[in-house]
């Protein structure tokens, strides 16, 4: 088993810089969804940095609401979500992937997922 961080991208909001870094298990990224009905964590937000922050899935995967809250309200502004909806999809390191959603509700889908038709 190989844990590790990985830098993802440099984001600047409200004139502030930091590095979202990506948490990395077995050569598998964790990405954050919103599986249940009600507010969508990506398609209600739109924050790409939001999907990866490793900080946010250490909180999700020990069930620590409280922490959650506190660094959503340091780091993001504004964010709708219901903690209890949250999961993590692990996606292979490097595979494209789209977050679907109907009525808040996500799901992780994968171009192999989908029919393309070509003219």
């Amino acid at each position: 088993m190989s844990w590790g961080f990985d830098s993802l991208s440099i984001r600047q909001s409200k004139k502030e810089r930091w590095m979202v870094q990506r948490y990395i298990k077995d050569n598998k990224v964790a990405v954050i969804y919103s599986p249940g009905y009600g507010s969508g964590w990506y398609s209600w937000n739109y924050d790409s940095d939001m999907l990866f922050d490793r900080q946010l899935v250490q909180c999700i995967l020990e069930k620590d609401e409280k922490s959650f809250l506190n660094i959503i309200n340091e780091k993001y502004s504004d964010v709708l979500t219901e903690f209890e909806n949250l999961e993590i999809e692990w996606v292979e390191l490097g595979k494209s992937f789209h977050i679907h959603e109907y009525d808040g509700n996500e799901s992780v889908m994968f171009k192999e997922d989908y029919e393309w038709i070509k003219a």
